[in-house]
């Protein structure tokens, strides 16, 4: 099923949220396809991706990590 950005990024704070991230820990950004989150360590977005692919929506999009600048990041499209 074809998520729209808006239910993704909601999805996606919900995860954070529940994974117990503070607001202060990332910055998550929408894209024209994606939803993108930054993290300052990469142990942040490994585990993250640890409770992305437990829940539902690692049925239904694709998690792919990047390192911009100084920051790493997890984008999350939905198929």
């Amino acid at each position: 099923m074809i998520r729209g950005v808006d239910d993704l990024y909601n999805d996606l704070l919900e995860i954070l949220k529940n994974s117990g991230f503070d607001d202060s820990a990332y910055v998550i950004q929408k894209h024209e396809e994606c939803v993108a989150i930054f993290f300052e360590m990469k142990e942040a977005v490994e585990y993250f991706k640890v409770d992305f692919l437990e829940s539902k929506l690692a049925e239904d999009c694709m998690f792919e990590y990047k390192k911009v600048r100084n920051k790493h990041a997890a984008y999350i499209y939905s198929w």
